[in-house]
C-alpha cells in the first residue's frame, strides 16, 4: 500500500511540475516543449497595449479595444495572448462600416475566435520609421479577409498612444466576381489612448 501511495505522489509530482513549466513568450522559439507549458507573458509586455484606442481622419474613425487573457488553452499548452475587437466608422453619415465591440462580451468557441488576437514579439523593428523602446507585437487581424497588425507603442503629444500597420493576406478574387477588398483599409493608423 506505501508502494502504491509513493507511486502516485510521485506521478502527481510529475503532473504538476510539468503543467507549471513557464516559458517567457519572447524567448520561445516554437519548438517542442513539456507538455502543459505555459507560454506566458512574464514582463508583462502585452498589458502595454490593453485599453481602448481611438483614431480619426475628417471622414473615417476607428476605435480598437485590446483586453489580455491568461493561461488560454491551444493544443498542448497554454499562453497569454492580447485579444482586441474595433469599431470601423464612416463619420460623415454617421454609420458603422464594422462593429465587432460586442465580441468582447460574447461567449465566443475560443479566445481565437476574436477579431484581433495574439502575443508573437518579433525582435526586429521592421515597418516603423522610429522604433519605440517598449516590445513591438504582431496579432493575427481578421474582418472579411484575414491578415495581421503589427502594433508599437508610442508616445504622441505628451499622450500615450499606438502605431499600428495593418496589413491583410490578400485581397479575394473569384473568377467572374469582383476583387473583396478589406473592410479596414491596409496601412498605418495613429490611436490615442482613451480614458
Amino acid at each position: 500500500m506505501k508502494k502504491i501511495i509513493i507511486t502516485i505522489v510521485f506521478l502527481f509530482g510529475l503532473h504538476c511540475v510539468a503543467q507549471n513549466t513557464i516559458i517567457d513568450i519572447p524567448n520561445w522559439n516554437g519548438e517542442t516543449n513539456p507538455p502543459n507549458f505555459h507560454l506566458k507573458d512574464v514582463n508583462h509586455i502585452l498589458d502595454n497595449f490593453v485599453g481602448t484606442w481611438f483614431y480619426t481622419n475628417s471622414t473615417t474613425s476607428l476605435k480598437i479595444v485590446f483586453e489580455k487573457r491568461e493561461y488560454v488553452h491551444i493544443g498542448n499548452y497554454y499562453e497569454d495572448i492580447l485579444i482586441g475587437e474595433y469599431q470601423y466608422r464612416d463619420i460623415t453619415n454617421n454609420t458603422d462600416l464594422f462593429n465587432s465591440l460586442p465580441n468582447l462580451q460574447a461567449a465566443l468557441p475560443s479566445e481565437y475566435h476574436h477579431k484581433i488576437f495574439g502575443n508573437y514579439m518579433p525582435t526586429t523593428p521592421i515597418h516603423f520609421a522610429n522604433s519605440s523602446p517598449i516590445r513591438r507585437i504582431d496579432l493575427f487581424f481578421h474582418d472579411n479577409i484575414g491578415g495581421s497588425m503589427n502594433i508599437q507603442k508610442i508616445t504622441v503629444n505628451g499622450q500615450e498612444a499606438i502605431e499600428i500597420l495593418k496589413v491583410c493576406s490578400q485581397a479575394t478574387h473569384l473568377e467572374g466576381q469582383p476583387t473583396i477588398q478589406p473592410i479596414l483599409p491596409d496601412g498605418f493608423y495613429t490611436l490615442i489612448k482613451q480614458p
